[in-house]
């Protein structure tokens, strides 16, 4: 079940800051590097639960692993926290996104995978 539940907010965050990536490359913009990163994080996680479904858990290495994600998780609880959970955050600071909203949003789903890594 924990497996089950950090795939699916691995691919809910992929959906949110995949939108902001799409809209960039519609527009010609270029993306932003925590927006890419995000979608690193999403799809690494992604994957290690999908292999998990597959191959057996126990070993250490797998601890080791899912602490790497923990760490990467963090980072960016981090860099999206920062700019949209203050409510200070100012317009100037959030210029890349097309919904301020969405990212709010997606910073509490990122809170919430971090803790179920």
């Amino acid at each position: 079940i924990l497996r089950t539940a950090q795939l699916l907010l691995s691919t809910i965050t992929a959906i949110l800051y995949g939108i902001d990536l799409a809209h960039a490359s519609n527009s010609n913009t270029h993306a932003e590097a925590s927006w890419i990163y995000a979608e690193f994080v999403a799809v690494v996680s992604a994957l290690t639960c999908i292999v998990h479904l597959f191959l057996p858990g126990g070993h250490p290495a797998w601890a080791t692993f899912d602490g790497a994600i923990l760490v990467l998780w963090v980072a960016l609880v981090g860099a999206f926290g920062s700019l949209y959970l203050p409510v200070r955050a100012g317009v100037e600071d959030v210029d890349f996104t097309s919904s301020v909203t969405r990212m709010k949003v997606a910073v509490w789903v990122d809170i919430i995978g971090m803790v179920l890594w």
